[in-house]
């Protein structure tokens, strides 16, 4: 005869399997993601601020370009030589030129003229140097 028993086999518990997380695991997990955050804004706000600044440029050299060829038009005893003035297109941008010392060009009957391009925000944002006719006596 034949005899069945019948048992439980009941599995021990594992002591090493929990279903939540602990508040520490959470507390880091949020630490590394506002990390990520702070560090995406910081680097956006270091792209806002280089875009800014080549717009800044760039409007600088189209003043510069709109101001030599206006000036290279006229006779070149009419270049500023010592002369300031505002840029009509950006309100903030400013223009100023000045002589400087370049003895070659003296000894080839010239005169350097440099063009600055100036923000209020930023300082001198663009500077060009052109080469002009050093003046002639004037006969009266």
């Amino acid at each position: 005869m034949l005899t069945l028993i019948a048992c439980s086999i009941k599995s021990p518990r594992k002591r090493g399997l929990r279903a939540g997380l602990t508040l520490i695991e959470v507390i880091a997990g949020l630490a590394l993601m506002g990390s990520l955050v702070v560090s995406l804004l910081w680097a956006r706000s270091r792209f806002d601020r280089g875009w800014s600044d080549a717009d800044r440029r760039l409007r600088a050299v189209a003043a510069a370009d709109v101001l030599l060829t206006a000036w290279s038009e006229r006779p070149a005893e009419e270049f500023p030589r010592t002369a300031a003035g505002t840029v009509t297109d950006g309100p903030t941008l400013r223009w100023q030129t000045h002589l400087l010392a370049n003895q070659a060009v003296a000894q080839l009957g010239g005169k350097v003229v440099r063009l600055e391009i100036t923000d209020d925000r930023a300082g001198v944002l663009l500077a060009v140097d052109v080469v002009v006719p050093a003046e002639a006596p004037r006969h009266e």
